[in-house]
C-alpha cells in the first residue's frame, strides 16, 4: 500500500482536478496527501535585462511579494475548501486509518519543487500536459525522470465519486520499464477487481504475459491476458483495447526508448500522454 501522495500545484487552473484525483486515489488506501504549492521568489519577478534604480527594484519586489502572498492565501483556501467538501482532514502529519492532507508552500521553480518533494513520495499526481497552453510538460518530465517514483497523470476530467477500481489495464512488453511499473503498482492492482494484461501480438516479448499472470496470482491479483493486434500505431491500438475493456486506470512503463525521439517522432508513451482519456500510472 501507499502512505504518501504528493500533489504539486500552481496557479494554472488545474489544482482542483489534480487534488480531487489524488483524494479519490488516497481514499482507497487511507493515504496522506501533501499538496506542494510552487511559489516564485520576488526577485524572479524582476524584468530580465532591464536597467533600473535600486529604489525601483525594491518597489517591484515589495509589490511582487504582496502578489505572491495573496496567491498563496487563495491557493491554501482553495485546497482547504476542496478537502473539506471531500471529508478530508487537514493535518501536518498522517492520522492512522484516515485520509489527511497537508499544504506546503514551496519556493522555487515548479520542476525543482517536484524533484524535492517527489523523491520521498509513494506516488506523484500531476495534470495532463496542455500543449496549447504550454503547461504541464516539464512538471510531468520532472516527476518521471527525476523522482524515481510512479506518476499518476490525470486525464483532465473531474472524478465523479470516490470508489474502488473495477478494471485496470497493464501494458506489458517485458521491458525493464514495464517490470518497474508492475513492481511499483502492485498495491494499486491489489485494490482493483480485475487487471487486464495487454500485450501486442506482433512484438517480441522477452517475458511472456503468462509468466506475468502467474507472478500476479502469487500476489493475489486476478488478471486476464488480452493479445492486441497492432494496426498502424501501437499506442493507438493499446489505447483502443484498454478503453474497450473498461479500464479506469492504465499502467505502463514510460519512455522505454529515447524520450526525445518518442516526443518528436511519436511512440507508445507519447501517444498515451497526448491522447489519454483515462488516468495513467507511468513508471520510468
Amino acid at each position: 500500500m501507499i502512505n504518501r501522495v504528493v500533489v504539486p500545484v500552481r496557479d494554472d487552473g488545474n489544482a482542483e482536478c489534480v487534488l480531487r484525483h489524488a483524494i479519490s486515489l488516497a481514499k482507497n488506501v487511507n493515504a496522506h496527501i501533501i499538496v506542494t504549492h510552487c511559489r516564485l521568489r520576488p526577485e524572479d519577478m524582476l524584468p530580465f535585462g532591464v536597467p533600473m534604480s535600486r529604489d525601483m527594484k525594491k518597489q517591484i519586489m515589495t509589490q511582487s511579494a504582496s502578489v505572491l502572498n495573496l496567491a498563496e492565501t487563495v491557493m491554501r483556501q482553495e485546497v482547504e475548501a476542496i478537502c473539506a467538501s471531500a471529508g478530508v482532514q487537514m493535518s501536518d502529519k498522517p492520522i492512522p486509518h484516515a485520509v489527511t492532507a497537508q499544504f506546503i508552500e514551496a519556493e522555487g521553480r515548479q520542476v525543482d519543487v517536484v524533484r524535492r518533494h517527489g523523491r520521498l513520495a509513494d506516488i506523484v499526481v500531476v495534470a495532463k500536459p496542455e500543449i496549447d497552453r504550454n503547461l504541464g510538460t516539464n512538471t510531468l518530465k520532472a516527476a518521471l525522470f527525476h523522482t524515481g517514483r510512479p506518476v499518476y497523470m490525470c486525464d483532465g476530467s473531474m472524478p465523479d465519486e470516490v470508489k474502488g477500481f473495477d478494471q485496470i489495464a497493464l501494458c506489458w512488453d517485458g521491458s525493464i520499464e514495464a517490470t518497474r511499473a508492475v513492481a511499483q503498482s502492485l498495491w494499486l492492482m491489489k485494490i482493483a477487481k480485475k487487471v487486464n494484461i495487454l500485450t501486442v501480438e506482433a512484438e517480441h516479448v522477452q517475458i511472456r504475459p503468462e509468466e506475468l499472470q502467474l507472478y500476479l496470482s502469487e500476489h493475489d491479483i486476478n488478471s486476464d491476458i488480452i493479445m492486441v493486434k497492432s494496426s498502424g500505431s501501437t499506442g493507438a491500438s493499446l489505447m483502443k483495447v484498454s478503453e474497450a475493456c473498461g479500464a479506469e486506470i492504465i499502467i505502463l512503463g514510460a519512455y522505454g526508448n529515447n524520450q526525445y525521439f518518442e516526443r518528436v517522432l511519436g511512440g507508445v508513451t507519447q501517444h498515451f500522454v497526448d491522447h489519454a482519456s483515462r488516468p495513467l500510472v507511468l513508471v520510468h
